[in-house]
């Protein structure tokens, strides 16, 4: 009898002790990683406390070289003096001073088309016909995107080299990110960068010649952007 109770009582905490190993083990679900739009991949990597800008070494004669050689296509156009140029170069120089980017410098040409491009890393340049169309908090939103390019310009060299477009447009999303944290700096409405690209693409629009290269983000994610800034402020 005391041997059949022994059994008993082992099968019985055999039966326990199997059933709470069953009960205690962890429930795996199928779950799929979340896909983040380019906006939010922008803004999850964007740490403005870890930026270091490209100080590149020129010399004032370095600098003047890169005038004289300036882009083919545009060199006959540049203006040397005048009412665009002093304006946009006083617009400049308080986000140069902001950024500690002294070697950077401002170039203005004749054309009707607007556009805004910087020239080898040092000569942010627009057309009168960009300027003809934007405010001055425009303009300098503009101009602080241009100075965002400082900070990424290897890995917006490696993308663009690899023809990764999607990464290419993530880091100018990251330059809008420098533009509104450095408009905000200086008391200017971050809106003033989307309103700025508005104007942009609606007159090149207009004009019939096309919008901007497939590297460069959609108004959408450009609008996604602003409005993650806003609501995180970075």
């Amino acid at each position: 009898m005391k041997k059949l109770l022994s059994i008993f009582f082992l099968l019985t905490f055999a039966v326990m002790a199997f059933g709470q190993t069953k009960n205690t083990a962890p429930i795996k679900f199928k779950t799929e990683p979340k896909t983040f739009t380019e906006a939010e991949e922008a803004f999850r990597e964007f740490d403005p406390d870890k930026l270091s800008i490209n100080a590149n070494n020129l010399t004032e004669k370095d600098i003047e070289d890169l005038r004289v050689n300036f882009f083919e296509e545009v060199k006959p156009y540049l203006i040397d003096k005048g009412e665009y140029t002093e304006r946009l170069a006083r617009l400049a120089k308080p986000i140069f001073l902001f950024h500690q980017s002294g070697k950077s410098r401002t170039a203005v040409f004749k054309h009707h088309r607007p556009t805004v491009f910087t020239w080898k890393e040092t000569f942010i340049s627009f057309s009168t016909g960009a300027m003809d169309l934007l405010t001055d908090h425009e303009i300098a939103a503009l101009i602080a995107h241009e100075i965002g390019h400082l900070y990424f310009v290897e890995a917006l060299a490696k993308a663009r080299a690899e023809k990764n477009d999607r990464r290419a447009r993530v880091i100018e999303l990251k330059c809008d990110l420098v533009a509104l944290t450095t408009l905000s700096k200086l008391n200017i409405q971050p809106s003033d960068l989307i309103s700025a690209v508005k104007k942009l693409i609606k007159e090149r629009s207009r004009l019939q010649i096309g919008s901007f290269e497939t590297g460069s983000p959609s108004l959408q994610s450009r609008e996604e952007i602003y409005a993650l800034y806003i609501s995180g402020k970075k």
